[in-house]
């Protein structure tokens, strides 16, 4: 029997990374009111990869246009 890799009942830490600000707090707002555990939030690359080592997240959503 294989077990999934991630249980539903596991809540998942999720790190934000947009460049445009009114997305990335929509969309932390969003996923917070659907009981999603955002544990960090990044307008830039360098943030996020600093947020990425400290927090270590399970799930990264990134949208940049890669500045």
């Amino acid at each position: 029997m294989v077990s999934p890799a991630v249980s539903s009942s596991v809540p998942q830490r999720v790190l934000i990374v947009n460049d445009d600000a009114f997305e990335l707090s929509s969309l932390s707002a969003a996923l917070r009111l659907h009981s999603v555990n955002v544990i960090g939030e990044a307008q830039t690359i360098p943030i996020a990869q600093n947020l990425f080592r400290s927090l270590q997240p399970d799930v990264v959503i990134i949208d940049t246009a890669g500045r």
